[in-house]
């Protein structure tokens, strides 16, 4: 993980949970080389990014769990109020 979110503990905890997934965030990297690093492993080349990397942030179970269940709400309030979006959308 690099760029500016990766200097924030909260957000990579939370994106791991969210994504169910360990993240490694590289210290002083920007998001240029994170963008190279993406585009060679997507050809299959290996990647040595850096070797001062930081600590592997592990996903959160309980916090997998409230996730999950805040984005089935939000998924149920989406549906209830599509009509009501559409509604607004033919207001002249």
């Amino acid at each position: 993980m690099v760029g500016g979110g990766s200097r924030s503990t909260l957000w990579v905890s939370l994106l791991a949970s969210l994504l169910g997934r360990p993240l490694r965030p590289l210290p002083e990297v920007d998001s240029a080389l994170g963008a190279a690093l993406w585009a060679a492993a997507s050809v299959g080349l290996a990647v040595e990014p850096s070797a001062a990397e930081s600590a592997v942030c592990q996903p959160d179970p309980e916090a997998q769990a409230q996730l999950a269940a805040a984005f089935e709400r939000y998924q149920q309030a989406h549906v209830a109020l599509a009509g009501f979006y559409a509604s607004l959308a033919t207001r002249a």
